[in-house]
């Protein structure tokens, strides 16, 4: 979850270990439409995109623009390269104690140890 500087939630990341899929956008995207934060930015950083189910990821994330909840998608090593480039060395452990701060407040800390 990521917060603008009024505290609101501004983006939500959704870290998968394996491709995306048409049932994973549809639930993520169900959720969204039902949660009262109003979000309009959702980032699926996943390996890739499922081949079956490329084409309609890509119109489902169209439609879902058109209205007005922005799905993305990128490459998960892509991101975390690309975002620790950016980040001063003396910033960088900081996102992962915040992982690991919101890995604790699961139930289910099978994530944790992987």
């Amino acid at each position: 979850m990521c917060y603008g500087e009024d505290n609101r939630l501004a983006l939500a990341v959704e870290v998968k270990q394996r491709d995306l899929t048409l049932t994973d956008v549809r639930a993520s995207t169900q959720k969204m439409l039902e949660s009262d934060d109003r979000l309009s930015q959702f980032l699926f950083a996943t390996p890739g995109i499922q081949k079956k189910d490329k084409e309609e990821i890509g119109a489902t994330m169209d439609k879902s623009w058109a209205s007005g909840l922005n799905l993305y998608h990128t490459d998960v090593l892509a991101l975390v390269a690309t975002a620790f480039v950016l980040l001063a060395e003396d910033y960088r452990p900081k996102p992962l104690r915040q992982i690991g701060i919101e890995l604790d407040s699961r139930y289910d800390h099978h994530h944790r140890r992987a």
